[in-house]
């Protein structure tokens, strides 16, 4: 029922009717960061997180705080202290102009002001001017008993009570006016990466984009870069090759879309590669800087040209924030890490900041005895602080949970446990070179269960690592899951606020259903968290996320253990099904669908047939044109029974050494949502394989023919005749 809550409620309702309803996060988010600026606005914040705690959540958004984030733009206290200072100063003029105006003898004159068309008398026009002197005498007149009244009302101290409440008032009407301006222009950022997305058939989000005839015809001049050094085998990211143009032209390049030529465009997608065609970051960061950079902005010194790079890198990376794009590496060659963690202080609820720098590093868990605070509980040993998350949410969420909710919970975790030292006089204990938490085994917020060993309860209720217990059994945690692949990617990571104090989120169980359910909402792990904790009970300013120095630990070869990648094209149940019209069974001819059939299954895409098997696959195609009439396997066609699953293309490795073969299908394997196969017999044959992992020199693969066992790729099959990638894509 406030006025300005009214105000915003309709802003955000109207925003929500912009393309994929994005608007109203954006809005919902701008409104929270401008609080900060505006005055009056811890009120309005207070507003927002009641606006929140009542159902419009929903409008806390990402596209606001990408552009703060990105763009460093987020003002300081010192900004904030300026302009307040400017705000104060205008009000102070108006109050002393208008006494200097004022005059007793006409303040309670009242004269109501004639109606003028025409233009208001300049006084720095000359006396002998074209408007009429009688009309300016009037004029000057009403100027003078309205300034006079004007004056009277500051001497009676009623605008300086009126003042403040204007400018909230106007301040709110200025940021409802800012925020949804910026709502495109925040979209508009990122039309180019929108745009080169749209063309190649990336996914964009659900998100709409604007873009002209020029621009189209520049991204499609991408793409055929693109598509002709597919053919060369070499895998182009066309992402890159736009931001780069992107930041060039607007950091003052003369140059325009219509005279960025193929030419211009291959420059910079060589640069991607080095002298063996092994694309990098590290090679495309030196050649932009080296070449790529000093050819369309000379006059930048190479200190200037490494910001821009880093500008490049970072539009990318908020480009796929803004999406909502996972970016995470999938080589699932390394086990749960360890990190160092640096920490200048904590923020606690109630106490403020608590400055203390601490350089952690080598921190484990002491999991004690539910009765004793001096015993540890018997039979655990000291388990790393990253590996004992993992165990937590192991325990506490199904493997088929939003990987962004996992994500968002493993940092609440992680922070209280730090955090506790400094909100509960929880003192890190000292042993040799280990740091020691200690937790509670009957504390049920923290519950651990082993994610090698697997976990059992025993008959008091305590859950212990093992299986030596037989109820509430949790097998161990498979090496490839979803689980531990998401608590990877979010190693070492600590929430702070502005002041990059670490935030005490004093999580507990209770936590996980909303973080679930902002998760379901669409929302990532970042903006879950930075929702989540900047409204209610919850408001502990969280800022940013911090990053941490994490190096992995190998703990297995992380091969696929579920049924389908033990499938087999000679398995009876399906191998005597035809293959199209060409007169061949799965048996004999069946191993690259037999491949492509495992790939669907290990990606967990929804299909169109169940139970779905290389028996149930076939059986499809062979009704929806799923062969050509020799037999072969039509690629595209897997789209059919996997709606979701996309034929990306095929590239050629014969000729390359056996160090570029394996950095090509590294690259390939290590990008999220990506399923590749190989041809491992080249000339003398034909044989299909599915990519499982790629583990330091050891390619994984599942292989339908192979009845050893044996899934290391080039111990079975020699590395000279392995000749051809190709790749599906998750949309």
């Amino acid at each position: 029922g406030h006025p300005v809550g009214v105000v915003v409620g309709g802003a955000v309702k109207a925003a929500d009717k912009a393309p994929g309803g994005k608007a109203s996060e954006t809005l919902g988010k701008g409104l929270t960061v401008a609080n900060k600026i505006t005055p009056g606005g811890n009120r309005f914040q207070r507003m927002s997180n009641q606006l929140s705690e009542s159902g419009a959540s929903d409008a806390i958004g990402k596209a606001a705080s990408i552009k703060n984030s990105a763009d460093n733009k987020s003002m300081t206290e010192r900004e904030a202290e300026i302009r307040r200072q400017n705000v104060e100063k205008t009000a102070n003029q108006v109050k002393q102009k208008g006494e200097q105006q004022s005059s007793p003898s006409s303040s309670n004159t009242e004269k109501k002001v004639p109606e003028r068309n025409h233009m208001e008398k300049n006084d720095s026009l000359p006396k002998n001017d074209s408007i009429d002197s009688k009309e300016d005498n009037e004029e000057k007149d009403d100027k003078k008993k309205n300034t006079s009244l004007l004056g009277s009302m500051l001497k009676g101290g009623i605008v300086a009570v009126i003042i403040p409440f204007l400018l909230i008032g106007i301040s709110f009407i200025l940021v409802v006016v800012m925020i949804i301006s910026s709502i495109f222009g925040i979209f508009g950022e990122f039309d180019d990466a929108f745009g080169i997305s749209n063309t190649i058939g990336e996914e964009i989000g659900g998100l709409d984009y604007s873009t002209d005839e020029e621009h189209q015809k520049f991204f499609d001049r991408v793409n055929e870069v693109k598509e002709k050094y597919q053919k060369n085998g070499l895998v182009v990211d066309p992402l890159k090759v736009v931001a780069t143009f992107h930041i060039i032209m607007n950091n003052g390049a003369n140059i325009d879309y219509s005279k960025i030529s193929s030419n211009d465009i291959e420059l910079v997608a060589q640069a991607l590669f080095d002298a063996n065609g092994i694309s990098s970051d590290e090679v495309f960061r030196n050649h932009l800087i080296e070449s790529i950079l000093p050819k369309y902005l000379p006059k930048k010194s190479i200190e200037e040209r490494s910001f821009l790079v880093d500008d490049i890198f970072q539009y990318i990376e908020d480009y796929y924030d803004l999406i909502g794009k996972d970016t995470g590496n999938l080589l699932c060659n390394t086990g749960v890490g360890v990190c160092s963690y640096q920490v200048n202080g904590f923020y606690v609820k109630d106490k403020g900041n608590i400055s203390e720098k601490l350089s952690l590093s080598n921190v484990y868990v002491r999991i004690m005895d539910c009765n004793s605070n001096t015993k540890a509980l018997t039979g655990e040993e000291l388990v790393p602080l990253e590996k004992y998350l993992l165990g937590v949410t192991y325990y506490s969420l199904d493997e088929k949970t939003s990987a962004e909710a996992v994500k968002a919970q493993i940092v609440a975790e992680r922070n209280t446990l730090l955090g506790q030292h400094a909100a509960l006089n929880k003192n890190l204990k000292k042993e040799a070179n280990k740091n020691i938490i200690q937790v509670s085994s009957c504390d049920k917020n923290f519950t651990y269960c082993d994610p090698d060993k697997g976990c059992s309860t025993s008959s008091d209720g305590i859950v212990h690592s093992g299986l030596s217990y037989s109820s509430n059994v949790k097998q161990p945690l498979e090496e490839n899951s979803l689980l531990r692949r998401s608590v990877r990617s979010v190693e070492g990571e600590l929430l702070a606020n502005a002041d990059g104090f670490v935030v005490y989120t004093n999580y507990s169980s209770t936590d996980k259903s909303s973080l679930l359910s902002l998760a379901n909402r669409g929302l990532s792990y970042k903006q879950i968290l930075m929702q989540y904790y900047n409204q209610g009970s919850h408001n502990i300013g969280a800022s940013e996320l911090q990053s941490n120095s994490c190096s992995s630990v190998k703990t297995s070869d992380c091969i696929s253990t579920g049924e389908f990648s033990k499938w087999k094209q000679k398995n009876p149940a399906w191998s005597n099904i035809p293959m199209g019209d060409s007169g061949k069974t799965v048996g004999q001819i069946g191993c690259l669908v037999t491949a492509v059939a495992m790939q669907i299954a290990k990606s967990g895409v929804p299909t169109t047939v169940s139970p779905f098997n290389p028996g149930t696959f076939v059986k499809f195609l062979n009704i929806n044109g799923g062969f050509s009439s020799g037999g072969n396997f039509i690629w595209a066609s897997a789209t059919k029974v996997a709606p979701k699953f996309h034929y990306e293309g095929m590239i050629s490795v014969s000729g390359m050494t056996k160090e570029q073969k394996l950095a090509k299908i590294r690259e390939l394997a290590g990008i999220r949502g990506v399923y590749v196969l190989a041809e491992v017999m080249g000339s003398t044959g034909q044989h299909w394989v599915a990519i499982d992992s790629v583990n330091g020199d050891t390619i994984n693969i599942m292989d339908s023919g192979n009845q050893s066992g044996n899934t290391n790729m080039w111990s079975q099959y020699n590395w000279v005749n392995t000749s051809t990638l190709a790749y599906y894509r998750v949309s």
